[in-house]
C-alpha cells in the first residue's frame, strides 16, 4: 500500500467511520514491529489534525512543514458556512487543494461561490492542484509564503532538500 493509499484508508476510518486517532495510535504502538511505523504515525497525526485526502497530507508535509510555513487550520474557515482545506486566520488567507476528484460540476460551482464569498469578506484564496503540490511543492511554498507575507507574516521560508533555488 502506498502512502497516498494509506492516507485514503485513514481518512475514511477517522472521518467517515468515527475511529479515533488515539485508537489507531494505540493499535500501532501494540504492533511491536511494523515496517512503516513512523510513516503511519505521521499520517495518523495529519489526518487526526483535519487532513482529509492524500493531497491535503502532502500539502501539510511537503509544503508547510518542509518549508517552515505556519500550520493552517484544517476543515474550517473565515465564514462558518464554508469549510476550507487550509485557513490562516492571522494572515487572511485560505488555501484550497483541488484533488483528482470532486472539482467539476456542482462541486466546482460551490468552490466558485466560496471563493467569491471569501473575496467579498476580504480573504484571499490560493488554489492548487495535485500536480502543483506533488511535483513543485517548493514553488507552491514560495507562493503561499508571498501571500502570507502580504497578510503580515514575518517568518522565513526554509529551503527543503528538494529546493533547487531559494524561494522568496
Amino acid at each position: 500500500m502506498t502512502p497516498d493509499e494509506s492516507v485514503a484508508v485513514l481518512a475514511e476510518a477517522i472521518g467517515r467511520r468515527g475511529v479515533r486517532p488515539r485508537e489507531l495510535e494505540r493499535l500501532l504502538a501494540e504492533s511491536t514491529r511494523h515496517p512503516h511505523r513512523r510513516l503511519l504515525a505521521d499520517l495518523i497525526a495529519e489526518v487526526g489534525a483535519g487532513a482529509q485526502s492524500p493531497l491535503e497530507v502532502r500539502y501539510a508535509r511537503e509544503v508547510e512543514r518542509s518549508h517552515g510555513l505556519p500550520v493552517a487550520r484544517r476543515q474550517t474557515g473565515p465564514l462558518g458556512r464554508y469549510r476550507t482545506d487550509g485557513w490562516y486566520p492571522e494572515f487572511g488567507l485560505v488555501v484550497e487543494l483541488d484533488g483528482k476528484a470532486f472539482h467539476s460540476g456542482a462541486n466546482a460551482l460551490r468552490d466558485m461561490d466560496r471563493d467569491n464569498a471569501h473575496l467579498v469578506a476580504g480573504v484571499a484564496t490560493l488554489r492548487f492542484g495535485w500536480r502543483q503540490v506533488t511535483q513543485n511543492p517548493c514553488g507552491v511554498a514560495g507562493t503561499v509564503a508571498a501571500a502570507l507575507r502580504r497578510g503580515g507574516w514575518q517568518g522565513t521560508l526554509k529551503l527543503c532538500p528538494r529546493c533547487r533555488v531559494p524561494n522568496t
